[in-house]
């Protein structure tokens, strides 16, 4: 029988036993660095990919935070502006619609779902924050106006309910848009037939199917027009 030295087999394996406890942690400690690594040049990739040069000299950028939270970038070549996306997903980025710029303003859109959509307002000036509306019908960046859906949803429909919403979004003043008449939807912009809004003056057909089929002739169509004064 072959007889085999302790101090080289025996203690060797208790060593040896270390040893590899040792460097499979290392070697995960590694892999975990790595990865990391991976994920922030990967990162950095997309958020290179998601700057929007816009026609006046001016840019905006989704960018994903190491704590999977996305922020807003913009500015131009006078200044940098970061404020924080509330609500954004590393998942949903990419998906912006530029709409609109003035020398006060970028406009963008993004669609965040069903029958959900945001318009982001960026002054164009140093320290400011993002301006943030969901499902927005309209927005005036010469006159600092947006209109919205307003969905409340009271219970008792013989008294107004505000379906839209009016803001002047430099000063927050607001203008609440009311009807009687109740959206079978429960979601009102389903009712708003047109809507057409310019120089300060709104226009919209609310139309309400209250009962089956839902077609024009047996529903409720009131034309609406309102002036827009909130300076």
């Amino acid at each position: 029988m072959q007889h085999h030295d302790s101090s080289v087999y025996g203690n060797g394996i208790a060593s040896a036993g270390t040893s590899i406890k040792d460097y499979v942690m290392r070697f995960l400690e590694i892999l975990l660095l790595a990865y990391s690594l991976g994920m922030a040049q990967d990162t950095d990739a997309i958020n290179d990919s998601l700057r929007v040069e816009t026609p006046g000299g001016n840019y905006y950028q989704e960018v994903i935070n190491s704590d999977s939270t996305v922020s807003i970038e913009w500015g131009n070549k006078h200044f940098e502006n970061r404020d924080i996306m509330l609500g954004q997903s590393p998942l949903w980025v990419g998906r912006t619609n530029f709409q609109n710029e003035s020398d006060k303003y970028i406009a963008f859109n993004l669609f965040t779902g069903t029958d959900t959509w945001d318009l982001y307002i960026l002054p164009l000036h140093k320290g400011a924050k993002a301006i943030n509306y969901g499902n927005y019908l309209d927005f005036d960046l010469k006159n600092e106006i947006v209109i919205y859906e307003y969905c409340q949803h009271m219970s008792d429909w013989s008294k107004p309910e505000t379906v839209m919403m009016v803001e002047n979004f430099r000063n927050n003043k607001r203008m609440p848009i009311m009807e009687t008449c109740e959206c079978a939807s429960a979601i009102n912009h389903y009712c708003i037939d047109s809507f057409a809004y310019s120089n300060n003056k709104l226009e919209f057909c609310w139309i309400t199917p209250l009962a089956p089929p839902f077609a024009k002739d047996t529903a409720t169509i009131k034309h609406e027009q309102f002036i827009i004064d909130l300076k």
